[in-house]
């Protein structure tokens, strides 16, 4: 993977190449770039961060330059080349002695603009908020952002364990009987989908003998021993 930084990011520079150093399957590469701070590229795409220190997020609220630059980062599709699937707005720093940064209001109204801010970045502009609060969280960051999106992790939908979906009488039967046999345990939708192709109906799968599972593509010789002892 390659990282674009911005030339205005001389702040975090070091921070930068000290974890590609211990990283050496990423490289960097300091760019003047017409929009954010960071660019993270693999293959022909590319995720875009734009990160601001606790008191200049302040200050593009107060300002309202903040709203320009979320509208821009927002509409823009593809930059130096690289399609761009996901923005992040990474806030470094934070925001606990909030008369640092030149206010001395009472507490509720410095953070009710705070609040509504974060709920206009995400519901009105569709961006992620992170907080990085200190250097080694933003390198944190870099790394586990890295981690996952070479492993695919920020590309899937919620896993099948963590949820049940309600299931629509308005469903076709094959889903219906994928849906159900996905609620076993060892099996998700995937698996189900295998099995109803393999064995054609619920009552083939409950029937059939160990051996006969594991002809199934991904069901090894323990998950066909589970399956088989949920039915007998």
């Amino acid at each position: 993977m390659n990282l674009f930084i911005d030339h205005r990011e001389g702040k975090v520079l070091h921070l930068i190449e000290n974890f590609c150093k211990r990283n050496t399957s990423i490289t960097y590469e300091v760019v003047q770039l017409p929009l954010g701070d960071f660019l993270l590229t693999r293959n022909k795409t590319g995720v875009l961060i734009e990160r601001k220190s606790a008191s200049d997020f302040i200050s593009s609220i107060r300002s309202n330059r903040l709203w320009d630059q979320l509208l821009r980062f927002m509409k823009a599709s593809t930059l130096l080349g690289y399609t761009l699937k996901r923005k992040l707005l990474l806030i470094h720093g934070t925001f606990d002695s909030f008369d640092s940064f030149g206010t001395f209001e009472p507490a509720d109204t410095f953070w009710a603009p705070l609040m509504g801010a974060y709920m206009e970045i995400l519901f009105v502009y569709d961006i992620p908020v992170i907080l990085a609060e200190n250097d080694e969280a933003f390198t944190q960051f870099v790394r586990i952002l890295i981690q996952r999106e070479v492993s695919g992790k920020n590309d899937l939908l919620p896993q099948s364990r963590w949820f049940r979906k309600h299931c629509s009488q308005d469903l076709p039967e094959m889903d219906k009987r994928r849906y159900i046999l996905a609620s076993i345990p060892s099996v998700g939708e995937v698996l189900a989908g295998n099995l109803l192709d393999h064995f054609g109906s619920i009552a083939a799968v409950a029937n059939a003998s160990e051996k006969q599972l594991q002809k199934v593509a991904g069901v090894g010789k323990m998950k066909a021993r589970k399956i088989y002892h949920i039915f007998h």
